[in-house]
Parts: structure tokens; C-alpha cells; sequence
């Protein structure tokens, strides 16, 4: 089901003498309308939804054109069936399509004692199978679209109970995996006699590489200890369960994820520099995934100019979507944001978007780094890009755009009003500080979205400002990168790298980051020859051949030259040695 980001699929297929139908319709009947211009059936009497499908029922429903089209806030109901043979165990198969180009939620219920939701992303046509437990002597199935501004498409709607229908079990995140071992562990699944296990890697192509296929665990045991893994790869599993008739879908797939409590941070960090470009080496920890490096350039203004001491268009953010965001539930935001030191409570992810979400009584709120605004007489301005939202629908409110001093007392306010789909905003303060911080505050009804936010000073000639000038991520087996560009050697720039990694709390998967390594300050220096490089009280000096070997002597051909100076100056040059 392509698409389909989250979808339980049906038992394997089955013999149609072995299945009991309870409800069916079909909808493509509905020969009415178009998805783009439905119509609206009569609200009793012929042709009233009610007198097509007896004792069905619905909310928000229309003809369009051979299917349904349950719209936002509607459902259809199959009509009150015995539901109680074969463990309360039924299978809902249904032909669907989202209206939506984001794609949406489709929830399918019986009754109040169990459902499922499936997400969809895109505008396909999609087959569902869904085996769901919780049928009794008097249930029904109502299915209904959720986060779908415009609705859903249905072209039919079956329910159906045999004695091979199983419910898969949920499988549970490990949390003791220490890289060559791990405890599976799965939910318990009334009347299941055994289940089978699946632990695996992926190959290059997408295959499945088994080092575990089907194994059978009899009775009611519910866990498995896996041993003799190969800690350079990342396994998952799968677990079935059976009755010893029928056999389930696979659960859902867990990722092993090995549990880690603290990473070192990056040490011995180095930087190379040519004329347009730089080089970073480290030193990391076995277990990071990957390295976060921060680049800051600091410059002098040759003019007075408006500078944006902070810009944040929280790219680093790629998932939850504005229709259903991800809840951020570890308190360090850094790899969210280009700067580091962002804080904040209450917050949820949309791509591309920082999230403000009250809960309970509790405002959400986010803060910038610590700033210097001291400066233009404490002069600034603060530019948001931001819309309040809810389930594809925006709304009218006010959020809080405050001055905190160090203290995190608020300096100054400005309340800014809020109407319709994202539009600019801007606040002007005059009582910035050396020390202080931006902080956004909504504590409304529903959820403020930031997509950009920008801390902007005009500052004169002769000033410097610093400010985020390339970030990068590195997969866990480099330990170096190359920033690439123009215009380098007119700042003078600060390094750090940082660790990070996957881990789980409870039976969640959690980032776990280092801190960040000791900042690396260099700037780049002229290309000359090694008589060239200018003398003075020098600390020390190292020659780089071009694969990045250090030596305290000159390597034969090009040499990147470090040189460090008593006073605390780092020179980096280039030098064609001939010996």
C-alpha cells in the first residue's frame, strides 16, 4: 500500500467458505455527483442514506460519482451485529482514498472497546485489511477520517469473522540491547497458541537478510532473549501470532536501537583550511550515529548595517506535519535549531516548524539563545513568520513576544494579534541587554506554528557581529567533513562538533546528544610558499599532506601549514614542498 505510512494488515488469505459476512455495502452504486461536486443525499425518504443501506448510519455523508465521501467530522456506521464468535475477533476491508494532497487519518472503531488508525499520505486509491479484536454480542464498526480537511473516499465496506482471523501482536521497543544482544518482546494475544519471530537486517537493495526466520515460541510466552548479533548492523523484528488455525499479519517492525546513557564529547578536533574551504577532523565516541558541526563566523562591519544577530527557519525539523505534529519530549532543542542554547516547554514538531502547544493549564513558550542586544541603545527587532492552527484550519488569537533578562524575568512585552494562515509579523523592543533572551509565548485554545523567527540590530562601522554560518550532519563512521564556499577569509570562525545517537527510555526511542566539544577558533590565512610564512613567537607548527597526515616536519609536494603563535593566533597557509 504505497503511501500508507501506518496501516495493520489482514490475516493471510483465506477460503470463502471459511468467512462470515456481518455487514457489506457498496458504495460505487452511488452514481451521483463528482469528488469535486458531491451531493447531498435527502435527509430522509427514497434515496436518504438510511433507505439505501438499512440500518447504517452516518454523519456528513455525500454522493460523489460511484463512491462515498465521508466528510470532516462524518462517519458511516454498519448496522448492530453479533460480533461475539470467534474471540470477538472480526476483519474490516474497505477500498479508500483521501481527498486531501497531505493524505489524513482514517479511524476505524467497534464500538468504544477497540480501533485502529490508519495514516495515509498521499491521494491513492488504497485496499485495507484490518483484523481487530473486541467484537461482543451487540457491536458495530464506524469508520470515519480524522485530520482530513476534505474527507475521505470509500467505494465499499465489508466485516467479516472467520476462526483464521487473528489479531497481531504489538511488538515492544527492547529497552536492555547492548549491540550483540537484545530481549524481543511482544503484547499478549488472547487465545494465541504460539508465535513465530523474525529478527532480520537490510541489504543494500532493501532485502531482508534473516538471522532469525519464523521461529516458533509455543504457549503463551511473550518474550524472547536474541543473542550472537553482529554489532556493526542494525537488526529488527517482527512477531505473528497463531491459534493454531490461523496465523496474524507481522506485528509492527521494531529497529533494535542499543541503549546508551552518555557519549563523550567529540575530542582533538582539528580544522584545515584552503583558500575556499575548510576541513574538520575528531576524535569520536563508538557509539554516535552521527556529528553535528556548528560553524560560526564573526566579522567586522566596514558600514553601518542591519544585521540579524539570529535567524531560524527550523529546517533542521523534518517531521510531524501541520496537521498532526510530533510532541518533543527531550528538553534539548540543538538539533532542531542552527544555534545552540534554544529552550522552551510545551513544544511539538512540524516540518519546518517549531510548534507552541498549551497543555493542561501550561503555556508553550520558546526562548533564544542568550544574546547581547546591548547594543543601538538596546534598540532591536524581533521578525516572526507564524499562524495559530488546528487540524488544517487556522484561527484569530494573540501570542506573547517578551524581553527576558538573565534572570529569565521579563524585561519587556509586546503582544501581537494573530489572524488567518501564516503571515509576518514584527515586535520592536528598546530595552536590550548584554545578557538576555527573545521569548515567544501562546497560551491559547489551539497551537502556534513558527516557521521563521529572526532577532535583527543595526549596529555601526567597526562593530562585530557573529552569527550561524553553516551546519552539517556526518553519519557515524566519518570523522571529518569539508565546508565548501566564498568569501571565507573576511571572518574569523569558531568550530564545535557534537555527538549523537539514539537511545530508549521507557519503550520509546529518544536522541541522546553529547556535549558539545571545545570550540576550535581559526582563520585562513594567504596562500604562499614555505618561505613566505611569516615568523614570530611561534607555539607550534604542523604540516597536512593532501590525505590529512599531520607531521611536525614538511611532507613532500602540498602542505596545508598550521601555526600556532604565543599570543594565542592560528595562521593556516598552503606550501608546495620539493625536496
Amino acid at each position: 500500500m504505497a503511501g500508507v505510512a501506518l496501516c495493520a494488515a489482514g490475516a493471510f488469505a483465506q477460503n470463502d467458505a471459511e468467512i462470515t459476512v456481518l455487514a457489506e455495502a457498496d458504495f460505487t452504486t452511488l452514481t451521483q455527483g463528482s469528488p469535486e461536486e458531491p451531493v447531498a443525499f435527502p435527509s430522509y425518504g427514497t434515496g436518504s442514506f438510511s433507505n439505501l443501506y438499512p440500518s447504517w448510519y452516518s454523519g456528513s455523508v455525500k454522493q460523489a460519482g460511484g463512491q462515498l465521501l465521508i466528510g470532516d467530522g462524518g462517519y458511516v456506521r454498519t448496522p448492530s451485529k453479533d460480533m461475539s464468535a470467534h474471540s470477538g475477533v472480526v476483519r474490516v476491508r474497505a477500498r479508500v482514498r483521501m481527498m486531501d494532497d497531505y493524505g489524513g487519518i482514517l479511524r476505524l472503531s467497534i464500538g468504544y472497546s477497540s480501533s485502529q488508525s490508519l495514516t495515509f499520505t498521499d491521494t491513492d486509491w488504497h485496499d485495507v485489511s484490518v483484523v481487530m479484536s473486541g467484537g461482543s454480542y451487540s457491536s458495530y464498526v464506524r469508520m470515519e477520517p480524522s485530520l482530513s480537511a476534505s474527507g475521505v473516499l470509500v467505494q465499499n465496506m465489508i466485516v467479516e469473522q472467520s476462526d483464521a482471523f487473528f489479531v497481531a501482536p504489538e511488538a515492544i521497543q527492547p529497552n536492555q540491547a547492548d549491540g550483540i544482544s537484545f530481549t524481543a518482546k511482544w503484547s499478549s494475544v488472547k487465545g494465541a497458541t504460539g508465535y513465530f519471530l523474525d529478527v532480520y537486517s537490510y541489504n543494500a537493495d532493501g532485502t531482508k537478510d534473516y538471522f532469525i526466520n519464523n521461529e516458533a515460541i509455543a504457549g503463551t510466552v511473550t518474550s524472547k532473549q536474541v543473542t550472537g548479533l553482529d554489532a556493526s548492523k542494525k537488526y529488527y523484528y517482527v512477531v505473528r501470532a497463531t491459534n493454531g488455525t490461523g496465523v496474524s499479519a507481522d506485528s509492527n517492525e521494531i529497529e533494535v536501537i542499543k541503549v546508551i546513557y552518555y557519549l563523550g564529547k567529540p575530542t582533538d578536533v582539528n580544522v584545515i583550511t584552503t583558500a575556499d574551504s575548510f576541513t574538520a577532523t575528531w576524535t569520536g565516541d563508538p557509539d554516535a550515529r552521527s556529528y553535528i558541526l556548528n560553524l560560526d563566523g564573526t566579522r567586522v562591519l566596514k558600514a553601518d548595517e542591519t544585521v540579524a544577530l539570529l535567524s531560524e527557519d527550523f529546517s533542521n525539523i523534518t517531521d510531524g506535519t501541520l496537521e498532526s505534529i510530533n510532541f518533543i519530549i527531550n528538553s534539548n532543542l540543538d538539533p532542531y535549531t542552527k544555534a545552540p542554547g534554544w529552550e522552551g516547554a510545551e513544544l511539538g514538531k512540524a516540518a519546518g516548524h517549531m510548534v507552541l502547544t498549551p497543555f493542561s493549564g501550561n503555556a508553550g513558550y520558546l526562548n533564544t539563545p542568550v544574546l547581547d542586544l546591548s547594543r543601538s541603545e538596546g534598540r532591536f527587532t524581533v521578525d516572526l513568520r507564524a499562524a495559530i492552527g488546528a487540524f488544517s484550519r487556522y484561527y484569530t488569537g494573540t501570542a506573547d513576544v517578551r524581553l527576558l533578562n538573565a534572570a529569565g524575568d521579563v524585561v519587556e512585552t509586546h503582544t501581537i494579534d494573530l489572524s488567518g494562515d501564516f503571515a509576518d509579523y514584527t515586535a520592536e523592543f528598546t530595552g536590550g541587554l548584554t545578557e538576555c533572551r527573545v521569548s515567544v509565548l501562546y497560551n491559547g485554545d489551539y497551537k502556534l506554528f513558527i516557521d521563521d523567527m529572526a532577532v535583527k540590530q543595526t549596529l555601526v562601522a567597526g562593530q562585530s557581529v557573529t552569527s550561524r554560518i553553516l551546519e552539517a550532519t556526518t553519519e557515524e563512521t566519518t570523522f571529518s567533513h569539508t565546508f565548501t564556499g566564498e568569501g571565507f577569509a573576511d571572518m574569523t570562525y569558531t568550530l564545535t562538533v557534537t555527538a549523537a545517537a539514539e537511545t530508549v527510555m521507557g519503550t520509546d526511542i529518544v536522541p541522546i546528544y553529547s556535549d558539545a566539544s571545545d570550540a576550535v577558533s581559526f582563520t585562513v590565512g594567504a596562500n604562499v610558499g614555505i618561505d613566505g610564512i611569516e615568523a614570530g613567537d611561534i607555539l607550534a607548527r604542523r604540516y597536512y599532506n593532501a590525505a590529512g597526515i599531520a607531521s611536525p616536519t614538511p611532507h613532500e609536494g602540498l602542505n596545508i601549514v598550521e601555526t600556532v603563535y604565543t599570543d594565542g593566533r592560528r595562521t593556516v597557509t598552503k606550501a608546495l614542498i620539493r625536496k
